[in-house]
């Protein structure tokens, strides 16, 4: 069925609060006059993607659907912008990337990646997890999940058959080598970490330390390796944000206070030409 009756702009703008639009920080902010922005002093822009979106609704020659048709026409607004730290994500994908932020999720604790279109076991379970309790490893294929065949589908629709509450257990069919075999694994509470360190090997009075991303636990995680690091010996630090996707921007503004001194500007905000604010160390 077509999604008819329902203007193109009213879409676009109850779709765009689910959107994030994230650079290497990422930060949500609000503006109040966002709608009315858009359906009055925007309404003749709109209007020509609303005529587009009509028409192929009404006289393209098969079914359309109608959410692919916005979810496309607001990533089309994105891309447009050739900035490769400002993308949209949908609802599906906005919440996977909170659940990377959040310190934790419930699963069984394995990294999975695509290989010949079959989920495989990418590193190490994560210690101590369901999947390594399991005895899973590096390199096993999960054919199944609860009885549906893995091959050719979407890493993220595999994954989110694999999660799920803690406590509850999934069936998975697993092929090691020639050998296949089914396991049961309990889902329990996985830790993320996104700080990890060690004591360089050519200086041992330097802690070298690699923030993987800025999740909602960064911070606290930085000053307990620094703590940890010091009682070793490192008097200086080497921060390694290589690969650093970004996330939440106040974890960056509590880490950024650790090395700078009182009152020092740490980010400014500005749009267009008008400053909104700063925060200070």
């Amino acid at each position: 069925m077509r999604d008819q009756g329902i203007p193109f702009h009213r879409h676009i703008i109850s779709l765009i609060c689910m959107a994030i639009i994230s650079g290497g920080l990422v930060f949500y902010f609000q503006k109040p006059s966002l709608a009315s922005y858009s359906t009055s002093q925007s309404s003749d822009e709109l209007e020509k993607i609303h005529q587009l979106y009509t028409k192929i609704q009404n006289e393209y020659y098969q079914e359309v659907n109608s959410d692919l048709l916005i979810e496309g026409a607001l990533k089309g607004m994105t891309d447009s912008l050739a900035d490769p730290y400002t993308s949209y994500l949908n609802q599906e994908a906005a919440a996977s990337f909170t659940t990377s932020l959040s310190g934790e999720f419930e699963g069984i604790g394995a990294t999975l990646q695509l290989v010949d279109d079959l989920p495989e076991v990418a590193q190490s379970p994560v210690k101590n997890s369901p999947a390594e309790k399991s005895g899973l490893k590096v390199h096993d294929q999960i054919l199944q999940v609860d009885g549906r065949a893995t091959k050719g589908l979407p890493l993220s629709e595999i994954v989110s058959f694999i999660r799920g509450e803690k406590g509850t257990s999934v069936q998975l069919q697993i092929k090691r080598a020639d050998e296949i075999f089914d396991v049961a694994v309990v889902r329990d509470v996985i830790p993320v970490y996104s700080v990890y360190g060690q004591l360089a090997s050519e200086n041992s009075t330097i802690g070298q330390i690699e923030i993987v991303n800025f999740s909602q636990n960064t911070a606290l995680e930085l000053k307990e390796m620094i703590e940890e690091l010091r009682k070793e010996g490192a008097t200086s630090w080497l921060i390694d944000l290589r690969q650093n996707p970004g996330g939440y921007l106040d974890q960056v503004e509590k880490m950024a206070s650790m090395f700078l001194e009182d009152g020092e500007k740490i980010v400014q905000f500005s749009l267009k030409d008008q400053i909104l604010g700063e925060v200070v160390a």
